[in-house]
């Protein structure tokens, strides 16, 4: 699964949900050099924008971002995004 694309994850989530045991890194479907675009849904609370910041750190080929969530602001890391060609923001 770490050839995958297309990523969506739907529901809350915390960033305990995604790390690994080995030194709190994000499983590798989420480190993965295919992934191009991530989708994250979620009609059930707040997402802490740190958390959200956490999950795309590792995400450095993701093209497309697509954000159905609650949140206050974007994460405030320029670098995040770098190779982002499309956002979509919704709620």
């Amino acid at each position: 699964m770490t050839n995958i694309r297309e990523l969506e994850i739907r529901g809350p989530f915390i960033i305990e949900d995604f790390n690994t045991e080995e030194l709190d890194k994000n499983p590798p479907i989420i480190q993965s050099k295919y992934l191009q675009f991530l989708s994250v849904i979620n009609n059930k609370g707040r997402i802490d924008p740190r958390h959200l910041a956490h999950l795309l750190l590792s995400c450095e080929n993701i093209s497309k971002l697509s954000l159905d969530v609650e949140i206050r602001r974007l994460p405030e890391y320029p670098y995040l995004f770098s190779n982002l060609a499309y956002i979509k923001l919704r709620r």
